[in-house]
């Protein structure tokens, strides 16, 4: 580990994650969002993808030993207080990450299993999205799958209501040996009937599961907010704050960027990674 030489209340995070040439999701995704909450952002690359707003067409995994070697160049000269994964599309590399993980002490860890693209294109193949959760997930202090990916890590089992996704969530950390999950994307009704719907993420804390509840942001440009959650996860991680805390935040975070969303593109545009910028302003 790198010996401490910072900029005063200047902190450090590393994204593990695959590159979204359209800038939406993505280790892009992460580093915005880290930008905006003045933590600095490191990346190791695990793919290439050629993807737009209107979905993924190309997609290149990088190789292990150079996934491997980007971590050793980024720890042994920055100390990242915090790290996230998002999209890892080999056995390998995740063997190599969850190595490197426990190597270099990369915690608090956040994984983001991504294993569907917001277009609905399928990242991973089954066997490599088992390698993540049983090679990476037990390193975790909290793993962010939306509710897609939390049936599939469940073998099918049906995620689709927020009870399911409360169910949902503590079973997965209990079977991966991870802290804490959140199974994000569900919605209701809002309490009054004049009132907006509500977004509902279900939240197993490691000692109980809770409701993180937002306003439903109307809208269509959400593309990239999985990974903007995951990323502000970490972020108030790397700021010391206490997990809950920290989810939070997050949550806040992602509703502030989903209603501040970026018309941009011809598909589902991007949210605003920015947007939390306007927020601590005020």
């Amino acid at each position: 580990m790198a010996e401490e030489r910072t900029t005063p209340g200047m902190k450090a995070a590393l994204s593990i994650a695959g590159s979204d040439s359209s800038g939406g999701a993505g280790l892009q995704a992460h580093l915005k969002t880290w930008a905006a909450m003045n933590v600095f952002g490191c990346s190791v690359v695990t793919a290439i993808t050629a993807q737009s707003t209107r979905g993924v067409q190309r997609i290149e995994n990088v190789a292990a030993d150079l996934v491997e070697a980007q971590i050793e160049a980024v720890v042994g000269d920055i100390n990242c207080q915090s790290t996230v994964t998002g999209m890892i599309g080999t056995i390998a590399v995740a063997d190599a990450v969850a190595k490197a993980v426990k190597r270099h002490q990369l915690q608090p860890l956040v994984v983001d299993p991504v294993m569907v693209s917001k277009s609905g294109a399928k990242l991973v193949d089954d066997a490599v999205a088992r390698a993540v959760a049983e090679k990476l997930f037990k390193f975790a202090a909290v793993v962010t799958p939306n509710r897609v990916e939390a049936a599939r890590l469940l073998g099918g089992q049906n995620c689709n209501t927020i009870a399911e996704g409360m169910a949902a969530a503590k079973q997965i950390a209990k079977k991966f040996g991870c802290h804490a999950a959140i199974v994000t994307g569900f919605e209701r009704p809002g309490p009054a009937p004049d009132s907006p719907p509500e977004s509902v993420d279900a939240f197993w804390t490691g000692e109980e599961t809770i409701e993180l509840v937002g306003e439903k942001r109307q809208g269509g440009n959400t593309h990239g907010a999985g990974c903007t959650f995951a990323a502000a996860i970490a972020g108030g991680l790397t700021q010391g704050k206490p997990l809950n805390d920290a989810v939070e935040q997050a949550k806040n975070i992602v509703s502030e960027a989903i209603r501040q969303n970026i018309n941009i593109g011809q598909g589902n545009g991007p949210v605003n990674h920015l947007a939390w910028l306007t927020v601590k302003r005020k």
